[in-house]
């Protein structure tokens, strides 16, 4: 009663955005300057789970949470998928009725 285990699903969008700018210096001209923005949004997902325990009703310790983040950009046929490892550990508190 006083360990609790939980997983999660999350799933959604990711946002990308690059801005590149370019500028040449010509005295005593002005600046020529050559601006692209590249954007993105695609699909992003976490899976993960972790380990609480109850330290009060109302304040627990997060032994360890433990994410695998998912992210697709790129073009559809050429998809180039980054995934990476997130590890948390904290304190939960809980509010509302008991």
């Amino acid at each position: 009663d006083r360990v609790t285990g939980y997983g999660h699903v999350l799933a959604g969008a990711a946002r990308y955005r690059q801005d590149l700018d370019f500028s040449v210096s010509y005295i005593p001209e002005p600046n020529p300057l050559i601006s692209a923005t590249f954007k993105q949004t695609r699909f992003a997902a976490i899976f993960g789970g972790g380990i609480d325990v109850k330290v009060t009703d109302r304040v627990a310790v997060r032994i360890v949470e433990v994410d695998y983040l998912l992210t697709r950009f790129g073009e559809p046929d050429t998809s180039r998928v980054q995934s990476g490892l997130r590890l948390s550990t904290g304190i939960v508190f809980s509010f509302g009725r008991r």
